[in-house]
């Protein structure tokens, strides 16, 4: 049934490498594939591979088991081969004079508000099924008790923000980790719904989950058409850990502010744009990555149309100047950070201390979540296995490869910042939420939609991602190690 598609679906993705390497020799493979190449796109690929090559090196002497080698060097070599296959799109957004463009397709508005009503429903359903769930393994209870469940994991932090703010001292100090944009935008649905703060937590997950569904079609629409538009917003809600979007926590609000930027950079309302990844950078770190995508996108803009005289000059500096929007929202909160404790970077203190987290190597996370796995596995631990280390690992895995694949139909700039949230998001040293962080990686549903084209392979898909998701939150009910 695979051996005719999948070979097909690899080379889609892989292109000309794929081609090349079966039809010659190795060495002559090689050869073919760098003659391909431009001189940058070709300095690009020696300088990278040169720098992953020396880190894993470095790595390597700090003395891993087997499995741990293995993980390391599988994960930098999926993102060796992402690399490789990015370099020459790069190149060609960055080289290319401005030729005429096909008119963007653009969701009617019709369209963008069934999908607005259908994920707030959806939102509602993951919530009343998590109540059933409950009900029927863990424990019977009201529906409105219920609801307190959701204050596990970070939830509780955010929603303890929310109502009293940051502390200085005692046991809440360490909840400044929490960036403030989240929490903000729950005390002032708080002003309008009332009750418990879980209720305008779960309003507000569940309007921002809708918004960024509704955004992310549009964006897709725009390079892909509306039957792409409408299988994006299908892979954001099927992916494992897309029930965290109805979690009082940042996710939602952080990918709709995200989608948004997106969106106004395509549009070329560049200071929007810049605003709202402000915004993003002000819910979550990562955030500060999107300055990535907007500087991609400015660059090409710049190559493919330079300006001609003073005034189109001075446009294109106060747009690279409105850049600084995107780091002066993540700024604010150090100057939180400043006024709570008189230190900017004390989150970074607690981070480290409380939750052992610093930034390292992507592969090094690959490297320790594989060999607890394989710990767990040994010793009997299955539930750590299967709800912990086992996804974190596929998760991680699986993200690249997708990247991979559909790296020539995504937008560069998509590619670009996928790559620097990934690095960082993935780079933790002590992680345990791989899953969450990756479900808001909009390239990723983006890529499925992509290949999705194909019925067969769109509903293969779907089904494998289902199954996965409902054994996600089978675990998640049962307060499995899900992060």
């Amino acid at each position: 049934m695979y051996s005719g598609r999948f070979p097909a679906l690899l080379r889609r993705g892989f292109g000309d490498i794929v081609e090349i390497m079966e039809e010659k020799p190795l060495w002559n493979r090689i050869r073919s594939y760098i003659r391909t190449l431009s001189v940058a796109a070709l300095t690009i690929d020696v300088i990278g591979i040169a720098v992953l090559t020396v880190l894993v090196a470095s790595w390597w002497r700090s003395g891993q088991s087997a499995v741990n080698h293995a993980a390391a060097v599988g994960s930098a070599g999926l993102f060796a081969v992402l690399g490789l296959c990015f370099a020459p799109r790069w190149v060609e957004a960055w080289s290319r004079r401005k030729q005429p463009e096909t008119p963007m397709n653009t969701a009617a508005s019709k369209l963008l508000t069934r999908v607005f009503l259908t994920l707030l429903v959806e939102d509602a359903v993951v919530i009343g099924l998590v109540y059933l769930l409950r009900c029927g393994w863990v424990q019977r209870e009201g529906f409105a008790e219920s609801l307190s469940f959701w204050r596990c994991l970070d939830s509780n932090s955010y929603l303890e923000i929310a109502q009293y703010g940051y502390m200085a001292e005692g046991a809440r100090a360490v909840q400044l980790v929490f960036l403030p944009g989240y929490p903000l935008v729950v005390r002032a649905v708080h002003l309008l719904v009332g009750g418990d703060y879980v209720y305008a937590g779960l309003v507000t997950a569940g309007l921002c989950f809708a918004g960024a569904g509704t955004m992310f079609c549009a964006l897709v629409c725009l390079d892909y058409g509306q039957r792409a538009g409408l299988r994006a917003v299908k892979y954001l809600c099927v992916l494992p850990g897309a029930f965290f979007y109805a979690a009082p926590m940042s996710e939602s609000l952080f990918l709709l502010l995200s989608l948004a930027c997106v969106y106004c950079v395509r549009r070329k309302r560049w200071f929007a744009a810049c605003a709202l990844g402000g915004l993003a950078a002000f819910t979550r770190t990562i955030g500060l990555v999107m300055a990535a995508l907007v500087f991609f996108e400015l660059i090409a803009d710049l190559v493919a149309a330079p300006p001609k005289g003073a005034r189109q000059i001075g446009l294109y500096a106060f747009r690279f100047a409105a850049l600084l929007l995107i780091p002066a929202g993540f700024a604010c909160y150090c100057a939180i950070n400043y006024r709570v404790t008189g230190d900017a970077l004390r989150f970074l203190t607690y981070q480290k201390e409380h939750w052992s987290q610093s930034l390292g190597y992507f592969f090094n996370t690959a490297s320790y979540q594989a060999g607890y796995a394989a710990g767990c596995l040994q010793s009997g631990k299955i539930k750590d296995f299967g709800a912990l280390w086992l996804p974190q690992v596929l998760a991680s895995a699986a993200a690249l490869a997708v990247l991979i694949v559909a790296v020539k139909k995504l937008r560069p700039s998509y590619v670009f910042y996928a790559i620097g949230y990934y690095i960082i998001a993935i780079g933790c040293t002590w992680l345990l939420s791989a899953v969450r962080y990756l479900a808001a990686l909009f390239p990723i549903p983006m890529a499925l939609a992509i290949l999705g084209r194909n019925r067969r392979v769109d509903a293969e898909m779907t089904i494998i991602l289902l199954l996965l998701s409902a054994a996600y939150l089978y675990m998640f009910v049962n307060r499995w190690q899900v992060w």
